[in-house]
């Protein structure tokens, strides 16, 4: 499913694409249909890296897609 808010966009002055981070293949799309060579997560994996790892697979599975830099937010470091 791909949903934009033209008030967001305006307000950040790029595309808002909104996802279902549970269907890999559809991310894949997106990733193809936009042409998104290099994809920068910020996803706050504090709660889980469901989202994280499929936008990863789908970030494999797209033809156009080169580089994937992963999300540090969220992740818990020990003192150690």
């Amino acid at each position: 499913m791909l949903q934009t808010s033209d008030s967001k966009e305006k307000e950040l002055g790029t595309r808002v694409l909104a996802v279902d981070y549970s269907d890999i293949d559809a991310l894949a799309t997106i990733l193809e249909t936009n042409k998104v060579e290099v994809v920068i997560s910020t996803i706050d994996i504090g709660q889980g890296a469901a989202s994280e790892h499929a936008l990863i697979q789908a970030a494999a599975k797209s033809s156009v897609t080169k580089r994937y830099i992963p999300s540090i937010w969220g992740t818990k470091y020990t003192e150690q």
